[in-house]
């Protein structure tokens, strides 16, 4: 890769990776949905002031709106609120692992969602080791895992789904910038977040710590808008394949930020699930 391209490979990685310990941060002051509200109102806001400084016209007809809707739902509001949610069970170390699954349910959930898309030996097996590691990572190697434990893994497992139903339904657009699908899902997530916050009190305006509202505006800018727009400046630099292998990193990226800097422990498990998902999602990945 050009140094450009590591460039917008770093932030990629970073910035998701990252995301899960902002996150982690905020739920301890902020309630799961005001957290996924202010980090999609926030994004929505980020990623539309660069859209509107490179000049992409973001299309508005009724079919557009629609798109939007559907990919703010399943990119967007579910997997933002679930996220957050289920970190208030786990760490930000087990989340990104079993969000690193994504490859995973791609394969899986592909014929059901394109057409001509099957199932290959290989990737099927590369899926099933994948899926084993989650379990490992989840289950914490009890055979009775903890409540609390099923409740953030399922949480977190449910947003993998729907980031790989929306990156499969995106597909059927390609002729839509995908810097406009950005700033409508996050704008659809947005709007649809914040009546849910706002009916459930709203983010407070008071709180001990001032500065935890810098929490938000990281995840918002620097853990999503951000890693999102490296994202597609990547895939035009080098190819689509290039920018899936920024899914290996993000998990690297969570648990060492959470060992160095919140204390989350490093257990066996978590090590072994972490190998297995990344293992098996490698294989979906290069397997053709």
């Amino acid at each position: 890769m050009s140094p450009i391209s590591l460039i917008y490979f770093a932030i990629a990685a970073l910035g998701f990776g990252g995301a899960f310990s902002l996150t982690n941060i905020a739920v301890a002051h902020f309630s799961p949905l005001d957290v996924a509200a202010a980090r999609a109102g926030i994004a929505a806001l980020a990623t539309g002031g660069y859209v509107i400084w490179v000049g992409v016209r973001v299309p508005l007809t009724r079919k557009h709106l629609a798109v939007y809707l559907l990919l703010g739902v399943l990119t967007g509001a579910v997997p933002f609120a679930a996220i957050a949610l289920g970190q208030r069970y786990i760490t930000s170390s087990l989340a990104s692992v079993v969000f690193a699954s994504i490859p995973l349910f791609t394969l899986l959930a592909g014929p059901l969602v394109l057409a001509g898309q099957g199932l290959k030996g290989r990737k099927v097996a590369g899926a099933v080791t994948g899926l084993v590691g989650v379990a490992v990572a989840v289950s914490g190697g009890k055979v009775f895992p903890d409540q609390s434990f099923l409740i953030g893994g399922g949480l977190t497992l449910g947003a993998a789904i729907c980031y790989a139903l929306g990156g499969l339904y995106v597909r059927r657009f390609e002729a839509i910038d995908p810097r406009a699908l950005s700033v409508g899902q996050l704008v659809a997530a947005a709007a649809m977040l914040s009546v849910l916050t706002v009916s459930d009190g709203g983010i407070p305006v008071r709180i001990e710590n001032p500065s935890i509202f810098m929490t938000l505006v990281l995840l918002g800018v620097f853990g999503t808008a951000a890693p999102m727009v490296a994202i597609y400046l990547l895939i035009k630099e080098t190819s689509p394949s290039t920018a899936s292998l920024v899914t290996f990193f993000v998990p690297f990226v969570a648990v060492a930020i959470g060992a160095l800097f919140l204390a989350e422990p490093l257990t066996p498990t978590l090590v072994i699930g972490f190998v297995l998902v990344l293992g098996g999602a490698s294989i979906v990945v290069r397997t053709t």
